[in-house]
């Protein structure tokens, strides 16, 4: 399978996902963000912006009733993460990130900053989940991570949501431009962990070989 290929069908597959989720209203935004949160791939973002800019006739107190959900939703989907943290500890989190010097660099993060460093990244587009996981990996005090998801995570999606609400006009006319935007900064960032993943899987390989052809190398000159 190309390269395109492989974009076409992950792209096809997130616009499906989030088509899905959307359908279901806003049990399918509450269960989004709980899944982002913990392990899935697609951003509540994704369904938030079609729900709110569908239903710009239902007032501004729908629109914050939809942020709202997504954010208690997407809180509640880190506990998860961060249960997936205490009960895998370092081996989940190497993993997904794969590299030490990033878990030590995680890890000092969250040392300095605590709840302030969860807040930062719930409204960052870097996958929530990580830093969920990377919560219970390094113990950090739950009521503090619990602040810091509820301040970064409600800022972020109530003013997208707000956003939504009062650019709604033009933005509803746009709204496959910016689902399509939404899903090539996913499917980017996927098609970043694959390179990752192979660059790591190539620099490993030859690690491995490296003392046994050293070993077959003292051998040769050995028998000679």
């Amino acid at each position: 399978m190309s390269w395109l290929e492989f974009i076409e069908h992950l792209k096809d597959w997130l616009h499906a996902s989030a088509t899905w989720f959307e359908a279901y209203g806003l049990w399918g935004l509450a269960l989004l963000a709980i899944a982002e949160s913990s392990f899935f791939p697609v951003p509540p973002d994704t369904v938030l912006i079609p729900l709110v800019g569908n239903s710009l006739d239902k007032g501004i107190g729908w629109t914050l009733i939809l942020a709202l959900v997504c954010t208690l939703s997407s809180v509640f989907g880190s506990w998860i993460g961060y249960a997936i943290g205490v009960w895998g500890g370092r081996p989940v989190l190497d993993k997904i990130v794969r590299k030490p010097e990033k878990i030590a660099r995680a890890e000092e993060f969250f040392e300095r900053y605590g709840a302030w460093a969860v807040a930062i990244a719930g409204f960052t587009p870097i996958p929530y989940k990580v830093f969920a996981i990377s919560g219970g990996v390094f113990r950090v005090d739950l009521l503090g991570f619990t602040l810091g998801g509820l301040l970064g995570r409600g800022l972020r999606f109530f003013l997208v949501a707000l956003a939504i609400y009062h650019y709604g006009e033009q933005i509803k006319e746009n709204l496959d431009i910016i689902f399509m935007v939404s899903l090539v900064v996913v499917v980017a960032y996927a098609i970043y962990l694959v390179v990752r993943s192979r660059r790591a899987r190539t620099i490993a390989d030859p690690a491995e070989a490296g003392p046994a052809d050293e070993g077959s190398n003292e051998e040769e000159s050995t028998s000679a």
